[in-house]
């Protein structure tokens, strides 16, 4: 019966497994739009995001990810740093777009032009800073908002616009640096005549270039050669430098980014001009300078290679399309295993008369214990107790310090090979588990010679054990062969045989071990036997300190000896 309620169990659960997979696929996909939804909702905002030239800022207009996105389509390596260092060596490219109206430094010139003269190939990508895409983007949505929202739209232009004046009003009419000489105009406006070699298949009337501050390149001299690649009314726009002592490196000005940023990518004149830009760079690893006001720090005590940091570890080839796979395998499973879906259902209750549970659960506990060797000592330390049976005793894991009681112990610990076989009668076992008390018990510096004086020496050692910290498992075997001893001594004394509690209902009743009947073989026959317990009574010794003693269980069997009952009574 228990076994086919398990079974009948095990059925049910899985049709209901089959019922809820085939559900929650529905519900997953619909849950997953339901949060699409959200996310997408939530996401609405009510300011453009307008920081400047960084990279992973995918949602500011004024950003630099579109153009990192055509460095990678390339097949480049793109990350970010804020600091100049000796890791920079390793890269073949370095864009720098600052978000500050100041030229470089002589010091972050100067670390550049060694980095540059240090490899080959390598280009460094200066834009100016006189742009903001900000107003822009006002001034694109406005023909197609909602007339009721014109005049707030009107309103955030000019915030905007007055922001970006703000900021350029504070930039000095002319500034000398290393490489070029910023040269202030009035106001900003849209390009004129362009030229040069890079407008070579542009449709020149589609482009919305923005001229202002002009970067005059360095020409006094012939410390850098000098090539015009576009030009605005004749005054250079995109300027390349080259120097002797840069074998084959570049540094490419661009006066401001009105075709690099990403509001501006939008235009398809503009992502060809940006195309030209990356094709003049070496294939290898790009970094993106992100930088405000003063420019990067220069740290010459960092000497480790740049990498990738962070999550961008998870956005290179062949991690990203695993990580993708797995967040939505994740993310499935999520939906699979906590949400309930449905209607509640009564789960089946447990008989607690089913014996069979009990055997399970008992299976269970032992198996989350993960211990073989305590699940063994358990197991034979229930055979010892009910059937009498021993097994194959384990390596002690006592902790007792120091006296006889260690010697004891360890002795315990190496007993020899069961002494359960088949077709042994109770005496047999129980004679060899009292021998095996003793060899042990001599090991340790104790003697037990079978005599009645030696019960206070068997009283001594289970104390010893009860006071030591030997797991209960092992005491209790220990204990149970010197129960076995002390039973041994009283039968020799008082005369009588060893019985097994199965050999009747009567010595069931009196306890699960072996037991000796003190009397003639006359008396026994006639159900008057003195029956005593010296088994359990050593264990109750083990587990309760006021149990008394074998010494006085022993005068108490002799006062009983003595009576004048005649009547069965167990002791």
């Amino acid at each position: 019966m228990a076994t086919r309620s398990r079974l009948f169990k095990a059925g049910s659960q899985n049709t209901w497994s089959v019922v809820s997979w085939r559900n929650a696929g529905v519900f997953s996909v619909t849950l997953v739009a339901l949060l699409a939804g959200v996310y997408l909702l939530g996401n609405v905002e009510s300011n453009v995001e307008t920081r400047y030239g960084r990279r992973r800022e995918g949602k500011s207009v004024n950003g630099s990810g579109v153009l990192a996105g055509l460095f990678e389509r390339a097949g480049h390596q793109v990350i970010s740093r804020a600091t100049l260092s000796p890791a920079m060596e390793r890269a073949q490219t370095i864009v720098w777009i600052p978000d500050d109206f100041a030229p470089p430094t002589r010091l972050q010139s100067e670390f550049l032009e060694k980095w540059l003269s240090s490899g080959a190939d390598r280009t460094v990508i200066y834009v100016g800073r006189d742009f903001d895409a900000g107003p822009e983007y006002w001034e694109k949505i406005e023909p197609r908002v909602d007339p009721a929202l014109l005049p707030e739209t009107r309103r955030r232009w000019a915030q905007a616009q007055a922001a970006y004046d703000y900021e350029r009003v504070g930039a000095a009419d002319k500034v000398e640096a290393q490489w070029f000489t910023t040269q202030r105009s009035v106001a900003q406006g849209k390009t004129g005549a362009l030229a040069g070699p890079w407008t070579e298949g542009l449709e020149l009337e589609k482009t919305a270039i923005v001229v202002g501050h002009n970067l005059l390149p360095e020409s006094s001299g012939d410390r850098y050669r000098v090539e015009q690649l576009l030009s605005v009314d004749e005054k250079p726009f995109i300027t390349r430098l080259q120097a002797p002592h840069w074998p084959d490196s570049q540094v490419i000005l661009i006066s401001n980014g009105s075709f690099l940023l990403n509001l501006p990518l939008v235009n398809s004149e503009h992502r060809k001009l940006a195309g030209r830009l990356v094709s003049q760079c070496q294939q290898g690893l790009c970094v993106f300078l992100e930088t405000g006001p003063g420019g990067p720090g220069i740290d010459n005590r960092e000497s480790r290679t740049p990498g990738l940091t962070g999550f961008e570890v998870l956005t290179v080839w062949p991690i990203s399309p695993i990580v993708i796979h797995l967040v939505a395998l994740g993310l499935l499973a999520c939906f699979l295993m906590f949400p309930i879906f449905g209607n509640p259902r009564t789960l089946a209750e447990e008989d607690a008369s089913d014996f069979g549970e009990h055997v399970q659960a008992l299976g269970d506990l032992l198996y989350r214990v993960n211990d073989k060797t305590h699940a063994r000592r358990q197991i034979n330390a229930y055979r010892k107790m009910v059937h009498g049976e021993s097994a194959p005793e384990f390596e002690s894991t006592s902790e007792v310090a120091g006296g006889p009681d260690d010697a004891y112990q360890e002795g315990q610990a190496t007993v020899s090979e069961s002494s359960a076989r088949s077709g042994s009668t109770a005496a047999e076992m129980a004679l060899e588990q009292a021998q095996q008390a003793v060899q042990t018990a001599q090991r340790a510096g104790y003697n037990l010679d079978f005599t009645i004086q030696s019960l206070q020496t068997v009283d001594k050692i289970i104390r010893e054990i009860g006071n030591s910290k030997t797991v209960i498992s092992t005491a209790s075997d220990q204990v149970f062969q010197l129960g076995c001893y002390a039973g041994e001594t009283m039968r020799r004394f008082h005369g009588g045989d060893w019985h097994h509690p199965d050999e009747s209902d009567l010595y069931r009743m009196i306890g699960p071990y072996m037991l000796v009947v003190v009397s003639s073989v006359a008396a026994v026959k006639e159900s008057r036997p003195q029956i005593l317990n010296p088994i359990g009574k050593a264990l109750n010794m083990l587990e309760n300190d006021s149990a008394g003693t074998l010494v006085s269980y022993h005068e108490m069997v002799q006062r009983s000896n003595t009576s004048e009952s005649n009547t069965t009574r167990p002791l």
